[in-house]
């Protein structure tokens, strides 16, 4: 017999089978002492009674732990222990509450107010490459190398011949002003595409490449006013200086070479002749008469559309004012040459198309012929000419306004001052019928294509798409080489030649064909192949390269205006100039006219751009933020309204209170996030508002669903009744949610990082404001309750509650605790039914009567129905086979899951950054970066390792060539080539004796052999001219003489600048500032300081077919490789550019998702497993939520969904969030008694409505994600969040429960026959114990127990009705159905004695 049925005895006897009091002090303190007081008594019997039975450790731990103790119940006892601490904690915690709600109110609400006053501190970073480039690690290493190293302009813009800056003051002033130079790697440009007006038409027609000289050229003239100056492209472009010269007027001619030097602009243009309209000046160089009348070649106002160089510099060379030899020397290195005036004209009717072009017209010989023909368009070259003149306007580019006024060419009045004004040259003869009718037949022609291949010879149309093959070069062809994958777009390539274009004159798309690398790296050009393809591009491309905001700061102090110190000229002032005139450039080409029509032409980008659009949609939108909240105060009141009792029961008022608190609690942890350093971004104010309110009422439904039981069962400590059975429920999927973001933050993306521990620090708010806060609001509720006013209108009492009375008659009123009382006479309900919900007899509010009335409630569906489902064994199989298909599907997806994140997901659709990301990924795949040595590093002997490691990067098969070589020149080869010359012009004249051994020089000595005798004297800080004709600058294999390497690199760097800056080496420490006097006489003409050693330098390259992330994932690691083992061969480099900066993290994201999904599976397991003490359960959890994780990552697949940062980090916190989905049903299932089946019954009864409330709830927050403009949030939010709450919801809710009863762990406390809940006692010791404890506790013969003196008032008493019908032996309970309806005693026998156990607690 069952060893509760034979409890009998004294009191004394029952205290022995209690466990003996030698415990431990803290078991002592924490176990016992949870249970009801005295004053706790007041409580419905029979529904306490009938849950602690079947659930012991869910009700009160400390006294299921006590049953074990005594022997009558088994069970695991530090899991019992363990869960009776914290059943205390949230008891004493509850009481507090409840007893001081009015204060914890008050101060709860304060707190959150106070921490709410930080959201007034807001910093909004909308700065592309703070948000993305990665944080930690090598790369924040290097960068943080390049910003402390005092990462250099590209070179210092003193004048090499001293009159600059003679000293580092400026230098240091500089530095003084901005301690540290950060590093921008997207500032660095400015980008404009230019796509076809349809996709049926191309890009290479001569309309559209006239549109696109018309847009650069406008943009090389945009004028920005701020601090008092108008600011150009000229400002703040990067170009580099004008190199030293010596004699007469040099100081003067190196000022005209100053404002000549045009900005480096990468453009298509540079094929044709136009692309010198946008280099300027603007406006032109004014040299005044004199000088044009002494040098010819040069107009009366210069421009590079006029300019010849090499013909100037034979003109200047005659007249001697100048030593021009270093220049004439450079121009002949850099391939400058003629520059424009030998490449063909876009428009051969453009009067400004040079006579040196090849197909420029003898247009008045086409006038004459035109004139006299009988077309019938002659008839309008009568009183129409001017207005006909008139429409060449558009034709032509208008001349800009002269900005600056006289001070900007003052410089140059000397060569008017010298001789005085002189006649203007003559110009050349034209015959008056020529002069008269030239512009009317000029607009004819180009208004009417028929008529232009009519009159114009063959020879002048010319065919783009030929031209443009294989890229376009600059104004020095030799350094400046724009490959046709940088500057074309949408071009179609095949068999990886060059292929000669199809090209018909009437087309108004040409064609261009296509260039691949051929066999063994090298392009091989095939001029006359017999395959004639024609092909199409799509899209041009200009690149305006910009100089630093240092860089702009030294060119203005420098500069000779003496306002720079009124301005208060510094760093920040120039950073602040190129901003806004990146806004400037940006709006200008947004309302450009070609862009008012339904699609836009011109897609401009800039670094200000991007962080522009992210701050304009980085605001919340009201109208989404008011709408989403409503829903969920709708959805909360809806499914807690009830007009039971008329309305008293209802919890509309609680929901929408919570929802409210919710939201305050968000805005509190957002506002300590701010206080704490961490800045808002996108993610911030488009998705936290709605996932923190999502997650955040999911513990409300919890407590609100427990809280109606609560208040049902017990009439007081009602808030600490609530906290102990729920409140570690609510514990544990806080504290998993919150352990999930923090762990997302190991994902090193600076917005990521910040996003996960913003929402990590809303979700602690949260947790701590629903369990302090919300029940003191709860408290105020009971009171209303007890007060029957009704919910919401609290202004009104309901009617009293009318208490059926067994007899038949009706007892009002009644108080809740009579009723509860009351009703243990009527209670005959078996424990499986009661648990189970099925009523047996008894009120019919609770009964099937009710359930009629409520068919569509949960508690039917899961009485009728889901219960009966889930118990079946054909459905258990059936939903463990779809749960495995599920699986495969992951399986499958996760195969197909690729690494990426386009731009334009991170941009709003829509808007113009949108559009040209989307332009250039569509046409565009090229990328610049750098290779950085980084020193100190000792490069004169390491020139064949440095020549080694460039090659190998240049042999990359993404690196850009131009006929197998390398487009970019590097300074370590541009510095050899500028000796090379040296040492071939000294040899030269040592041969015919003008300089000896003895160190004779002869006047007829050159001046490139004076400055080679000079380096070839210094050797570090010697100067021994004995060395003269015994070394070489030069070795015979290409490397520089060490001895004397950075005595040669001062040299080069002050004498050859133009090409030190298009070397784009940006040397740091830069060499110190050396002026070349020309003379060989004594120790101070030779001597040449050394360069300090370098600690950076750069080695530039395009890379393209950067198409997506996997090519640019591998070209980072081939590149990564190839540096880490020149590193480990002693050349300490890095790379350093757009591709690696942006994507780095995706190199090592497999391994960040791998480490973050073990440390936050790891964290679950082991927090389960100390809270439960039940290591099974944490691995069931475990497995499932990481399966759930595995399921969403291959249904991201399947959505065509990539892996990046943001899906990792939702990946990691699915892991967080799916625990909800699980753990509650879980502790339920530990807590209940019975086999696995009953218990799974019994938990699934338990908490499938919170559940089911907190999922719905969540995927209704994350609605409103659906309508943001960033289509990555959408995508990657909402899209996948709520793929996560359905994946949780099925498998909590249908395959965990399956999973339970296959495997589930054993309860936490199990009867010693195994039975599905704990016997009663003994009657006799019921009979013989309720005397003496009435009496103990003040009472009279047990009328009390149980009971709020309702016996006194005329109510049957429950002691009179229980005690006479007690048994001396009960036995076991019958099935479900057996009981009759009218049976009372067996019910009234464990209402009784259980409560009497109870009280032995006191």
């Amino acid at each position: 017999m069952h060893r509760a049925n034979q409890w009998t005895g004294t009191t004394k006897e029952l205290r022995l089978m209690l466990p003996t009091p030698a415990i431990l002090s803290i078991d002592r303190r924490c176990v016992g002492k949870s249970g009801p007081s005295a004053r706790e008594i007041q409580i419905d019997v029979t529904n306490w009674n009938e849950e602690f039975r079947s659930q012991p450790s869910w009700v009160d731990a400390s006294l299921a732990l006590k049953l074990v103790k005594a022997g009558n119940a088994k069970g695991n006892r530090p899991a019992l222990w363990l869960r009776a601490v914290m059943q205390r904690s949230m008891f004493c915690l509850g009481r507090k509450i409840q007893a001081h709600y009015l204060g914890t109110l008050a101060v709860g609400l304060l707190l959150l107010l106070f921490c709410c006053v930080g959201l007034k501190d807001i910093a909004m970073e909308t700065d592309m490459e703070k948000l993305w480039i990665e944080k930690g690690g090598r790369l924040e290493a290097e960068r943080r190398f390049l910003s402390e190293g005092g990462e250099p302009s590209r070179a210092t813009t003193s004048s090499p011949d001293g009159h600059g800056l003679s000293d580092d003051d400026s230098v240091k002033s500089t530095l003084s002003t901005n301690k540290k130079k950060t590093f921008s790697s997207g500032d660095a440009f400015l980008l404009i595409i230019q796509t076809a007006r349809s996709r049926q038409d191309g890009i290479l027609s001569r309309e559209e490449l006239l549109l696109h000289v018309q847009v650069v050229t406008e943009i090389a003239k945009l004028v920005v006013p701020l601090y008092g100056y108008n600011w150009t492209l000229a400002d703040i472009c990067f170009k580099p200086p004008s190199p030293a010269m010596e004699g007469f007027l040099a100081d003067t001619v190196k000022l005209l070479l100053d404002k000549i030097v045009p900005c480096t602009i990468i453009t298509p243009l540079d094929c044709f002749w136009e692309g010198s309209k946008p280099l300027g000046p603007f406006p032109p160089l004014d040299l005044g008469p004199l000088l044009s009348t002494f040098i010819p070649s040069l107009n009366k106002n210069v421009s590079w559309q006029n300019l010849n160089p090499r013909l100037v510099v034979d003109q200047l060379k005659s007249f001697g004012i100048a030593d021009l030899s270093d220049f004439e020397n450079f121009i002949q290195r850099a391939g400058i040459g003629v520059a424009f005036q030998d490449r063909p004209c876009l428009d051969a009717l453009d009067p400004d198309c040079p006579i040196t072009a090849p197909n420029h017209l003898n247009f008045c010989n086409i006038v004459e012929q035109f004139v006299s023909s009988r077309e019938p368009e002659v008839s309008l070259l009568g009183d129409d000419l001017d207005v006909m003149a008139n429409d060449t306007a558009r034709w032509t580019t208008a001349a800009a306004p002269q900005a600056g006024g006289s001070d900007y060419y003052g410089e140059l009045s000397m060569f008017n001052a010298l001789a005085g004004e002189v006649p203007p040259a003559p110009k050349e003869s034209t015959s008056p019928l020529c002069e008269k009718h030239k512009e009317a037949v000029r607009s004819i022609l180009r208004s009417d294509e028929n008529l232009r291949r009519k009159w114009l010879p063959s020879e002048s149309n010319i065919d783009f798409a030929k031209e443009m093959t294989g890229g376009c070069v600059g104004f020095a062809s030799k350094y400046m080489v724009w490959p046709e994958d940088l500057i074309i777009g949408g071009v179609k390539k095949k068999n990886n030649v060059i292929l000669q274009s199809n090209f018909r004159i009437n087309q108004s798309c040409p064609v261009l064909v296509d260039v691949l690398p051929a066999s063994r790296g090298q392009d091989i050009r095939v001029p006359n192949m017999s395959l004639l393809i024609t092909r199409r591009a799509e899209a041009l491309q200009s690149v305006f390269m910009m100089a630093g905001a240092a860089e702009v700061y030294e060119r203005f102090e420098n500069s000779g205006r003496a306002s720079s110190k009124r301005i208060g000229w510094s760093v920040d002032k120039a950073s602040a100039v190129l901003n806004a005139w990146q806004k400037a450039y940006s709006q200008f080409l947004y309302d450009h006219v070609n862009n008012t029509g339904p699609s836009r032409q011109l897609h401009p980008m800039s670094g200000a751009s991007i962080n522009e659009m992210l701050e304009m949609f980085s605001q919340l939108n009201p109208t989404v933020m008011i709408v989403g909240y409503c829903l969920m105060v709708f959805y909360a009141s809806f499914s807690m309204f009830s007009c039971d009792d008329h309305g008293v029961n209802s919890g509309v008022a609680l929901a929408v209170f919570g929802c409210v608190l919710v939201t305050l609690s968000s805005l509190a942890g957002l506002g300590c996030s701010t206080l704490l350093g961490i800045k808002f971004n996108p993610t911030t104010t488009q998705v936290i508002p709605f996932l923190s309110l999502g997650l955040g009422v999911d513990d409300m439904f919890l407590l609100l669903h427990n809280y109606r039981d609560i208040v049902e069962n017990h009439s007081f400590n009602e808030i600490g009744m609530l906290l102990k059975e729920t409140g570690l429920s609510a514990l544990l999927t806080s504290m998993n949610n919150i352990l999930a973001f923090v762990v997302g933050a190991v994902v090193p993306v600076p917005a990521l990082r910040d996003f996960c521990l913003q929402v990590a620090l809303v979700l602690i708010f949260n947790a701590v404001t629903i369990l302090t806060i919300y029940p003191a609001i709860m408290s105020i509720d009971l009171l209303r309750r007890k007060r029957r006013l009704v919910d919401v209108f609290c202004c009104f009492k309901a009617p009293p509650k009318v208490v059926p009375d067994p007899k038949g008659t009706c007892i009002s009123p009644a108080s809740p605790s009579r009723e509860k009382a009351i009703s243990v006479s009527s209670a005959s309900v078996s424990d499986k039914a009661a648990v189970l919900g099925v009523n047996t007899g008894g009120s019919k509010s609770n009964g099937a009567d009710g359930c009629q009335l409520m068919s569509c409630s949960a508690k039917c569906f899961l009485k009728n129905c889901y219960l009966s489902f889930l118990d079946s064994t054909s459905m258990k199989a059936l939903i463990a086979m779809f749960g495995v298909a599920l699986f495969a599907v992951g399986v499958y997806g996760v195969m197909n899951l690729e690494l990426g994140l386009e731009l334009t997901d991170l941009l709003p659709k829509g808007t113009p950054a949108y559009q040209f990301v989307a332009a250039r990924e569509a046409y565009f795949s090229f990328f610049p970066f750098s290779a950085i040595l980084k020193g100190p590093l000792d490069i004169p002997n390491k020139q064949p390792l440095i020549h080694e490691y460039r090659d190998r990067l240049a042999a990359m098969e993404y690196t850009v060539k131009h006929m197998g070589e390398i487009t970019e020149r590097y300074w370590l080869s541009m510095m050899t080539d500028w000796l090379r010359i040296l040492q071939t012009k000294f040899d030269e004249e040592w041969r015919l004796g003008y300089i000896n051994e003895t160190g004779a020089i002869s006047s007829m000595v050159s001046h490139e052999a004076k400055l080679a005798y000079k380096l070839l004297c210094n050797k570090g800080d010697e100067l021994d001219c004995s060395r003269v004709g015994n070394v070489k600058l030069v070795d015979a294999n290409g490397f520089i003489n060490p001895d004397g390497f950075y005595n040669y690199l001062t040299a080069w760097f002050n004498l050859d600048q133009m090409a030190y800056y298009l070397s784009q080496a940006s040397f740091h420490p830069t060499p110190p500032i050396w002026h070349d006097t020309g003379h060989v006489r004594t120790a101070e003409d030779n001597k040449v300081p050394p360069a300090s050693p370098l600690i950076i330098s750069r080695i530039p390259f395009f890379v393209v077919d950067l198409v997506d992330t996997p090519a640019i994932v591998d070209f980072i690691r081939k590149v990564r490789a190839i540096c880490d083992e020149f590193t480990r061969r002693g050349l300490p480099n890095f790379p350093e550019g757009l591709p690696i900066s942006y994507w780095q993290h995706y190199v090592h994201l497999n391994h960040y998702l791998i480490l973050s999904l073990s440390i936050i599976c790891g964290a679950v397991f082991v927090t389960i497993s100390l809270i439960l003490f039940n290591p099974w359960a944490a691995i069931l959890v475990v497995t499932c939520v990481a399966t759930m994780a595995f399921e969403l990552a291959g249904l991201m697949g399947l959505y065509g969904l990539k892996l990046n940062p943001v899906s990792v980090v939702t990946l990691i916190t699915a892991v967080g969030i799916g625990v909800e989905f699980t753990v509650h049903m879980l502790l339920s299932f530990l807590t209940s008694m019975g086999n696995r089946s009953e218990r799974m019954q019994k938990a699934v009864w338990h908490m499938f409505t919170p559940v089911l409330h907190g999922g719905l709830s969540t995927l209704l927050g994350l609605l409103m994600l659906a309508f943001s403009e960033f289509e990555f949030i959408v995508q990657y939010f909402f899209l996948v969040m709520s793929t996560l709450i359905l994946l949780g919801i099925f498998n909590g809710l249908v395959v965990f429960p399956v999973l339970l009863s296959w495997v589930g762990p054993p309860p936490e406390v199990q009867s010693l026959d195994n039975s599905n809940c704990l016997p009663p006692p003994s009657p006799s010791f019921v009979s013989k114990q309720l005397s003496s404890l009435c009496k103990s506790l003040g009472g009279t013969g047990g009328s009390d127990i149980g009971l709020n003196r309702s016996s006194r008032r005329g109510v049957p008493r429950a002691s009179d009705m229980s005690l006479s019908t007690i048994t001396e032996e009960t036995p076991p309970p019958p099935p479900i159905g057996d009981s009759p309806a009218g049976t009372t005693n067996k019910g009234e026998v464990r209402s009784v004695s259980f409560h009497i156990l109870s009280l032995m607690q006191i």
